[in-house]
């Protein structure tokens, strides 16, 4: 029997490590769940349609080290639950935007690598107004 519905069935869609069983993707949503709390988790395994935003959905910004070093213990707290949220009922979302970010921050990186090289090379050129080499 379906947790959610009541509607008894022979195969659930859905199963949790605690013990719920949702019978279709409806009872399912009503139930948000990680996918690391499937037991069914084969049922699982072909790629899922990317599902219209919805009023209400998380949206999350990922913060740099400098962003969050500027926060006090109370947002600090609160960016990290919206984190976790975030992660948990937008997975494949969550995927690709930290992905996206990753990116990003590594294309960060690689620059200020490249012009703190160019700079030190301009350095070495320039010794005095009356020695260039």
């Amino acid at each position: 029997m379906c947790d959610v519905c009541g509607k008894r069935v022979e195969k659930y869609w859905v199963i949790f490590k605690n013990g719920t069983k949702c019978c279709d993707y409806m009872c399912s949503v009503k139930h948000p769940f990680d996918i690391r709390e499937v037991v069914n988790i084969e049922d699982f395994s072909e790629p899922r349609p990317v599902l219209p935003k919805k009023k209400g959905e998380v949206k999350f910004t990922f913060k740099s080290e400098e962003e969050l070093l500027q926060l006090n213990d109370d947002e600090l707290l609160n960016y990290y639950e919206e984190f976790d949220n975030f992660r948990r009922y937008q997975p494949d979302k969550f995927s690709s935007d930290y992905d996206n970010y990753k990116e990003d921050q590594y294309i960060k990186e690689m620059e200020n690598e490249y012009y703190l090289s160019t700079s030190d090379e301009e350095d070495g050129l320039f010794v005095s107004e009356n020695n260039i080499y």
